[in-house]
């Protein structure tokens, strides 16, 4: 005890030393404990963020693998689709033998029930082209029935004609001196016809046809001082006949040609027989005689028609004396176009000469006269049997119907 108070002093010393290395070591000792998080957020945060970067790299390496997989495909199906192409355009180009394998192959594999219907609307889409070509041309005279075979077309028609003329109630002395009264008068006529044709298919290329007419007629008279008067009439007309035959079928270097010879009869009321002012005549009172020749040539979709026809009307005994109408010659032309297989349309022109009339030997000047009528038509074919006609004349001459509308309906009865 006496020692340690003589070293206190010293030992106070060394004691303070002691404690004060202690508190330095201790508070170094808390300042790197207190430090050590921090840092190691920091590691953390930088690992992290090295860690996202590396999955974005690796994605951005995965998609531009995958899109340059996908460019090689369309790379390729572009390649095939240029090949088939290609393949495509030397088959059209160069189409191979019946013989070749493939299309054995491609007939073997074809639906028989479809390869059927097909045959079948091909027999039946043939079949209303030629009839629609057919009902026009039987109707204008270019094609025959075959044989056997009978038509019935009835069929109604409508024209309207006028014309002004001048009436001389008195008689005249010389050229420039007229004894009476002169009159100017405007005639307007308006006439429905309907007609009944039959035709019968003979062997031999001959063909039989009859018509038979019956019509209403109303005639009006306008005079210059406005004064009107009106009449009209009903009844049969002139019955006809006519007999043709094909004079020349169908070749490279020539149309179809026919031949036809017609009588027309005097049934109708004859204009020369009316016993009242006021009655109106439906017939010519003459027989005539008419030969026509006619050709065709057909070449899809259209078909022309073209010909002549010459007429003479005998001489006849009437109540004025004898009497005999100039013989008249026509040209007509047409053509006939199908727009689809059951439409067609037609166009035609007809050009007619009547010389003068004779009268008890004499001609009679200016009776003669000439008509031009200009007609558009169309076909509907209804079924493979009937079809309708419709057909619109225009008048081009004075002596010519202003206007004429026709509807008729061929019926092939078997």
């Amino acid at each position: 005890m006496r020692y340690l108070l003589k070293r206190t002093p010293a030992v106070l010393i060394a004691l303070s030393v002691v404690l004060m290395t202690a508190l330095l070591f201790s508070s170094k000792l808390y300042a790197q404990q207190t430090d050590q998080p921090a840092q190691a957020d920091k590691t953390n945060s930088v690992t992290i963020s090295l860690e996202d970067l590396k999955d974005y790299i690796t994605q951005l390496r995965n998609s531009i693998v995958s899109q340059n997989e996908n460019t090689k495909i369309l790379v390729e199906r572009l390649q095939q689709l240029e090949q088939q192409v290609l393949e495509l355009s030397e088959k059209i180009d160069h189409p191979a033998p019946a013989s070749q394998p493939t299309q054995k192959q491609e007939k073997q594999n074809f639906d028989p029930e479809l390869e059927k219907r097909i045959a079948a609307e091909r027999v039946e889409n043939a079949q209303l082209i030629e009839s629609a070509f057919e009902q026009r041309l039987i109707t204008s005279g270019g094609l025959l029935m075959p044989a056997g075979k009978f038509s019935y077309e009835p069929g109604i028609s409508y024209s309207n004609a006028s014309v002004d003329r001048i009436v001389i109630d008195g008689f005249s002395l010389l050229p420039v001196l007229v004894i009476g009264d002169i009159v100017s008068e405007k005639v307007r006529r308006e006439t429905i016809t309907i007609t009944n044709s039959f035709r019968a298919g003979l062997p031999h290329d001959f063909q039989l046809e009859l018509q038979i007419p019956y019509g209403y007629e109303k005639q009006g008279i306008t005079s210059g001082d406005n004064e009107h008067d009106s009449t009209h009439a009903s009844g049969q007309g002139d019955i006809s006949i006519s007999l043709s035959h094909q004079l020349v079928k169908s070749s490279p270097h020539w149309p179809d040609t026919l031949l036809s010879l017609g009588w027309k009869s005097d049934t109708g009321q004859d204009p020369y027989r009316l016993t009242d002012s006021q009655e109106l005549a439906l017939g010519t009172g003459f027989t005539s005689t008419i030969l026509s020749l006619t050709s065709v040539n057909i070449s899809d979709p259209l078909a022309f028609h073209y010909g002549l026809s010459y007429t003479t009307t005998a001489r006849d005994l009437k109540s004025i004396g004898y009497i005999k109408p100039g013989a008249s010659l026509r040209l007509f032309a047409g053509t006939s176009m199908a727009i689809n297989l059951d439409t067609s349309i037609s166009y035609s022109f007809q050009l007619s000469y009547s010389d003068e009339t004779e009268f008890n030997g004499s001609d009679i000047s200016g009776s003669d006269y000439t008509t031009a009528t200009l007609s558009f038509g169309l076909s509907r074919i209804l079924s493979s049997e009937t079809s309708v006609d419709f057909n619109i004349g225009i008048g081009l001459t004075e002596d010519a119907p202003d206007f004429q509308f026709t509807v008729s309906m061929p019926i092939r009865l078997n």
